[in-house]
């Protein structure tokens, strides 16, 4: 009777407990399969940023520009300004090369955001401490995330934060993009997405002094006679200064770029 009696509660005890852990990991195992089905056949996930060597003795003379509170050399001369407004300037040079500034969005705040919908503090957590010290921080997070971190953990937080950040790494990512750097200048830092040896254009996300976003666009101009190369972008990137204003201030005039 008494054998009896104690299979029975033991069957309940562990009937209860494999109720509990399907509980609790169930909804991270799902989200698992679908970030992996997600990126199935998709090998941009698979890039991470690489530190890009960069030298202040090796920064080149170049063309001042200053917008939307960012400030920066190129190595082109004969600007050319084809459209302006308070949101977006486009530069050409030499009818070879082009710019795109865009203005920095002031709702961006990724960290913010996270934390004035995080009411009990679980979304923060899953993310990690690391992750959201800033806006840079967690984007980089996201980037350094790859499909080689699906797999199932005991750490049902690790699951989540992995599927999540590759969802959002859809973002940045592209077919057509060719390689993540990751660059850091002074009270700057950012991240150029592809290679201009195998790239029409780049991508930089720059992030200033007050952890604001600036995406800037370089590329070169259709049927010009070179490509760009990673040397024009180099000296571009060495020169980024945030002169610590007000982007909403600093709208962009014809006197803005240095003659």
């Amino acid at each position: 009777m008494s054998k009896v009696f104690s299979s029975k509660y033991l069957r309940w005890f562990v009937t209860i407990v494999l109720a509990g852990l399907l509980y609790y990991y169930v909804p991270a195992t799902v989200s698992l399969f679908q970030a992996k089905a997600f990126v199935k056949d998709k090998p941009e996930f698979w890039q991470v940023p690489q530190t890009l060597a960069l030298d202040r003795a090796d920064a080149a003379d170049g063309k001042k520009l200053s917008y939307f509170g960012l400030s920066l050399s190129t190595p082109w001369q004969d600007t050319k300004v084809l459209r302006q407004n308070e949101r977006v300037v486009l530069l050409e040079f030499h009818n070879t090369r082009s710019m795109f500034f865009f203005a920095t969005n002031e709702g961006y705040n990724s960290t913010r955001i996270v934390r004035e919908n995080d009411k009990n503090g679980s979304v923060e957590a899953t993310f990690g401490v690391e992750a959201m010290k800033s806006n840079f921080d967690l984007k980089r997070a996201v980037l350094n995330t790859s499909p080689a971190g699906l797999s199932f953990s005991l750490r049902r937080d690790q699951m989540i934060r992995q599927s999540i950040f590759l969802i959002l790494k859809s973002a940045d990512v592209s077919s057509r993009r060719t390689g993540i750097f990751e660059f850091q200048m002074g009270k700057v830092r950012g991240f150029q997405y592809g290679d201009p040896a195998t790239s029409d254009a780049v991508v930089l996300d720059v992030f200033d002094q007050h952890d604001r976003l600036h995406k800037i666009i370089v590329a070169t101009v259709k049927n010009a006679p070179t490509r760009l190369t990673q040397s024009e972008v180099n000296t571009i990137l060495l020169s980024l200064d945030s002169d610590g204003s007000d982007p909403a201030k600093s709208m962009p005039d014809k006197s803005i770029a240095s003659k």
